[in-house]
């Protein structure tokens, strides 16, 4: 094989890298990674009702105690 080849396959993998990260930062829904285009569609389309629906609202509005999902009557009788 000759060198030439080996430096020309080289240089078109650096290359392939080099633009695939810049899609990555100018254009990430072109390559999969959900961008702030795609987040303010999907809060748009939630509507009202999407406020307050990511993960960590989610995780501060369930019951701390097993009281709070019964409710206050357990242990009044």
């Amino acid at each position: 094989m000759e060198m030439w080849f080996v430096f020309l396959a080289g240089g078109l993998f650096l290359l392939t890298i080099m633009i695939y990260v810049l899609f990555m930062v100018f254009l990430p829904e072109w390559v999969g990674i959900t961008g702030k285009k795609a987040k303010e569609a999907e809060l748009s389309h939630l509507g009202e009702s999407g406020k307050g629906t990511d993960v960590l609202s989610r995780m501060e509005s369930v019951p701390k105690k097993k009281s709070d999902i019964v409710g206050e009557t357990e242990g009044k009788n």
